[in-house]
């Protein structure tokens, strides 16, 4: 059964808080978030509350923590992952030790490979 297959550009945007208060990352494009890791590089800080949306809703689980000295892959919401050209990122962090690395595809296509 052939089915479709698209090349699409992949970029990743690095956030690193200066504070535990949300930042919104103003990206002036459309993408998809395709996954989502919290880098906790600091000993005896413990595990520190993370948080990603699109400015309402969630593209991360909600709730979840970047343990101690770990990176961790966390669990995308690919219903809320879509980000349209008028919206923005919104990252919390409790703590500035830990940053994120969301890795994200162009939206709206891409060039079309062959299938069979």
């Amino acid at each position: 059964m052939a089915g479709t297959a698209v090349i699409s550009s992949c970029f990743i945007i690095h956030y690193a808080p200066s504070d535990g208060a949300a930042t919104t990352i103003t990206t002036n494009r459309a993408f998809s978030v395709i996954s989502v890791t919290a880098n906790n590089a600091v000993l005896g800080i413990g595990s520190i509350a993370v948080a990603l949306t699109d400015g309402v809703n969630p593209i991360i689980e909600a709730g979840v923590n970047a343990p101690n000295v770990a990176a961790t892959l966390m669990e995308v919401k690919y219903a809320n992952a879509e980000i349209a050209l008028t919206e923005n990122l919104v990252a919390t962090c409790a703590n500035n030790a830990v940053t994120l690395e969301i890795e994200c595809v162009a939206a709206g296509g891409g060039e079309v490979l062959p299938t069979a």
